[in-house]
């Protein structure tokens, strides 16, 4: 089997690499625990609180939920991306900014140095500061949490 690049950095130069790597606008796919079934997900560095060494996140899904998300006001809360301008997409899809998540820090870094495949790209800064506009009017994020990252 043929290395993968990323195999090829000694680890200190991963671990280097992973500090540096995470910051906002940063699309990172790795198992997460959080989800119903707990699976691989694709997901969005919002905000970076190196105080608290937590990221606050938002998953990318396929599609809305129509079970979930079943009015205007909460599907508003879904931004279109394209796998046409975002190769690491599959297929078009949507940040769901209805609802952000915590994560640490230390944990994506250990993933990333494990496995450079955990980051898949970044976001433009026009989708991130929509993203962030978004997650600012969502009434369903708790202030104490947008708080807690900045954001309010």
């Amino acid at each position: 089997m043929t290395p993968r690049i990323g195999d090829l950095f000694p680890p200190d130069v991963r671990s280097v690499f992973s500090v540096t790597a995470i910051k906002p606008g940063t699309i990172l796919r790795t198992h997460v625990d959080d989800t119903t079934p707990p699976k691989i997900k694709l997901f969005l560095v919002l905000v970076v609180n190196e105080e608290l060494a937590s990221i606050a996140c938002l998953y990318i899904n396929s599609d809305v939920n129509p079970n979930l998300f079943y009015n205007e006001e909460l599907k508003s809360l879904h931004l279109p991306i394209s796998s046409v301008k975002y190769s690491f997409l599959a297929h078009d899809s949507f940040i769901d900014c209805s609802d952000m998540r915590e994560k640490k820090l230390h944990n994506l870094q250990g993933a990333i140095q494990n496995d450079m495949d955990v980051l898949q790209g970044e976001l433009s800064i026009e989708d991130l500061t929509s993203a962030l506009s978004t997650v600012l009017h969502a009434k369903t994020i708790p202030i104490k949490l947008k708080k807690k990252f900045g954001i309010l």
